[in-house]
C-alpha cells in the first residue's frame, strides 16, 4: 500500500520541486548562465515521474488481488483506484516536466525577447 501511494505522491511532487527549484536557480534574463542545473532538476524531476508511472503500471497488471479479487470487495476498489489514479498522476507529471523543459530545450540561454 506504501508503494502505491508513493505512486500518487511522487509524480506531482517532482513536477512542483522541479518547478520551484527552477525558478531558483534560473540565470537572469540578461545573463548567459549555465543551465545545466537546470536540465539536472528536469531529469530528475523526470525520473521520479516515470518510475512512479511505472510502479503503478506493474501494480495494475502484474498484481494478483487486482486482477483476480472479487469486484465488490471495498478493498480492491481502493487499491484498483489508488493505482489508477497513481498512473493517471504520474503521466500529467511527465506532461507538465517536458513542458517546464521545452523552453530551455527551444531558447538559447540569454536570447529570451
Amino acid at each position: 500500500m506504501t508503494r502505491d501511494w508513493f505512486a500518487v505522491v511522487a509524480g506531482p511532487l517532482a513536477w512542483f520541486c522541479a518547478h520551484v527549484t527552477s525558478w531558483m536557480i534560473a540565470p537572469g534574463a540578461h545573463e548567459v548562465g549555465r543551465v545545466a542545473g537546470l536540465y539536472m532538476v528536469d531529469i530528475a524531476a523526470l525520473a521520479i515521474s516515470i518510475t512512479a508511472g511505472a510502479l503503478a503500471l506493474d501494480r495494475l497488471y502484474r498484481s494478483q488481488t487486482l486482477r483476480d479479487g472479487p469486484p465488490a470487495d471495498a478493498g480492491v476498489q481502493r487499491a484498483r483506484f489508488l493505482a489508477m489514479s497513481g498512473l493517471g498522476l504520474s503521466v500529467l507529471s511527465i506532461v507538465l516536466v517536458v513542458g517546464l523543459t521545452l523552453p530551455l530545450v527551444l531558447l538559447s540561454p540569454g536570447a529570451e525577447p
